[in-house]
């Protein structure tokens, strides 16, 4: 669907947030079953707006994942049989700390000093608007 994909490459939310109402208004014709679910559901999806840029090209898509899973089953047909479930268990695991370490010491999947510098942003905001510090960690949460 084009348009929904028009959504998710919006600039900002804001911008994400009319590309939403226009397509929804646009299905509540032709689809208004798929435009009510849209107008309840798809407004938690645009939270990946409230991450940084660098963020978001790798938080609104699975190729990571997909990437991951294609890797699991590429070592498990090597194996093909295991002799018990905690073997497989094992195996899995380790590929998923050997992904880790991957991501977190040598190529950084994403870098968290985006998120700190993020949240400056939002104490600075905070500072200069006098708000409470617990609708802060609240919008540190929720994202």
């Amino acid at each position: 669907m084009p348009a929904l994909k028009d959504v998710f490459n919006a600039p900002d939310r804001e911008q994400a947030e009319n590309r939403l109402e226009a397509m929804i208004l646009r299905l509540q014709n032709s689809s208004p079953e798929l435009a009510d679910w849209l107008e309840e559901n798809a407004p938690e999806a645009l939270s990946v707006f409230s991450f940084p840029e660098a963020h978001r090209r790798r938080i609104k898509s699975t190729n990571s994942l997909e990437r991951l899973n294609e890797e699991i089953r590429r070592r498990t047909r090597v194996i093909r049989i295991f002799p018990n479930r905690q073997s497989c268990i094992r195996m899995i695991t380790a590929l998923c700390l050997e992904k880790d370490e991957e991501w977190t010491t040598g190529k950084i999947y994403l870098n968290m000093e985006l998120l700190t510098k993020s949240n400056n942003t939002i104490d600075a905001y905070n500072n200069n608007n006098r708000i409470d510090n617990d609708i802060t960690e609240h919008i540190r949460i929720a994202g």
